[in-house]
């Protein structure tokens, strides 16, 4: 919506007769007032319009206001030394933010020459450009994503609407879902028995899955079930990745009670704005595993995107890292490196992992996209050979983070991204542009249905 000012007040009251004094005084306040109210609005507004009615904006440091906002400072006092970390090439629009603040000019470099490339175009709902300093370090930058009041962003924290929205959209595989549900979908009377029971009808009676609350994070209340038949007891993690036989099972009666008691919570003070204000839900999705062996997790990649480029992968399986690795495959080589993994293996279709985090993390400035590569558990026999397993091997999205909590042991690393982050403001080619992928339905209700993704995708 636009913003305008606020509303003229009479300087009258109830016929009362009022001086000169008293007019020239209100007046002064209301001037005063007004340019005040301006100097907040816009920066931490969601979907507003612009006081030009414009769509986007040409990035220029130099500059003491863009669209009503003010920008940073244009003499940083940070200094960036070269680590190992550092890299000399990042190439975005044209520009190639790996010299930032390496060409002995400081931090105060104005737009580079981007040599006639198009501008990458930033959400709206995504710049930061009016908090940037230039002084900052990578959890610097983070709370700043933490703290944006923009409603736009929940869109892509919900993993309901995600994943609604996702496959349909945009073609891109995800972890199959077997239930969505916000919590106002499962019942009609809202009331926390009805909730469990409710859940309990629509846990699977065979096969492997995973069932979380879709408000949260860091995996806070995810089950990994695998269910072995009647005379089994199954196999099962609670908020981990090690399964292990459950003899109090009861047909998932506990699992239902969490999820209910989760639905009817919100996500912990610490998380983002945008997490916060997602509406409460459940789903129960497939169970991605190894190649083949059934009770192994699935290797995942958590990829950092940095103005729509990977800039950094953390790799891990289930609970354990088994590195990380740059856009171009590489290893990284530092403190927690393992040797027992120092290349990506072969069967990964690596050059896919970055096209899917590229495609998604496009018109943002920091995104981190997390893609399983592996089988659905259940998939491929234990006796199916090497190569079946691999030919089985799937690259598909699980989900997608504004507000990474990742921590690295070399300090080093974020700060390399933290700088590479702020070069795209200080010297990138870059213009700000109206977001176009959050529905419509989202943004006038805060959540996505089924029959509001039908619509969209309709021909």
């Amino acid at each position: 919506m636009r913003i305008t000012g606020p509303r003229k007040k009479s300087i009258f009251a109830g016929g009362t007769v009022v001086t000169a004094r008293v007019v020239r005084t209100t007046l002064l306040m209301l001037a005063v007032g007004y340019v005040g109210f301006m100097a907040r609005t816009v920066s931490d507004m969601a979907n507003n319009g612009d006081a030009d009615g414009g769509g986007g904006r040409g990035h220029d440091a130099g500059r003491k206001k863009a669209r009503g906002r003010a920008l940073p400072p244009a003499s940083p006092t940070k200094t960036w030394g070269r680590t190992k970390f550092t890299l000399d090439m990042f190439l975005v629009a044209g520009v190639n933010l790996g010299q930032y603040e390496m060409d002995g000019l400081g931090g105060a470099m104005q737009r580079a020459d981007a040599h006639g490339a198009v501008s990458f175009e930033l959400y709206e709902d995504f710049d930061i450009a009016d908090q940037i300093t230039g002084n900052e370090g990578w959890w610097d930058l983070v709370k700043y994503r933490h703290d944006l009041k923009r409603p736009s962003l929940s869109f892509y924290v919900d993993k309901i609407a995600q994943r609604r929205w996702m496959h349909k959209a945009t073609g891109i595989s995800i972890t199959a879902p077997l239930v969505l549900k916000y919590k106002f979908e499962l019942t009609d009377s809202n009331e926390r028995d009805d909730e469990e029971k409710a859940i309990m009808r629509l846990l699977p009676e065979e096969g492997s899955y995973v069932s979380k609350p879709t408000h949260k994070s860091c995996s806070s209340g995810v089950w990994l079930v695998k269910l072995r038949g009647e005379d089994d007891s199954p196999l099962v993690a609670q908020g981990g990745h090690t399964l292990e036989e459950d003899h109090h099972w009861h047909h998932g009666r506990e699992m239902s009670e969490e999820l209910a008691e989760a639905l009817n919570e919100q996500a912990g003070d610490f998380e983002s704005w945008a997490l916060i204000h997602v509406r409460p839900g459940l789903a129960i999705e497939e169970r991605y595993t190894a190649d083949g062996d059934d009770d192994r997790p699935a290797m995942e990649f958590k990829i950092f995107v940095i103005w729509g480029r990977v800039w950094l992968a953390n790799w891990r399986k289930g609970s354990h890292r088994w590195g990380l690795i740059y856009r171009d495959g590489t290893v990284v080589d530092w403190s927690g490196y393992d040797e027992d993994h120092p290349t990506v293996p072969d069967f990964v279709d690596w050059d896919r992992v970055i096209e899917i985090a590229e495609t998604l993390g496009a018109n943002k400035d920091m995104y981190r996209v997390d893609i399983f590569v592996g089988v659905p558990a259940g998939l491929v026999p234990h006796d199916a050979t090497e190569a079946e397993q691999h030919a089985a091997t799937r690259v598909v999205v699980s989900e997608t983070e504004l507000h990474p909590t990742t921590t690295l042991k070399d300090e080093g690393l974020f700060e390399e991204a933290a700088r590479l982050w702020i070069a795209g403001y200080r010297m990138g080619n870059y213009k700000v542009a109206t977001n176009d992928e959050v529905p419509k339905a989202f943004l006038s209700k805060g959540y996505l249905t089924e029959f509001d993704v039908e619509e969209m995708t309709a021909v």
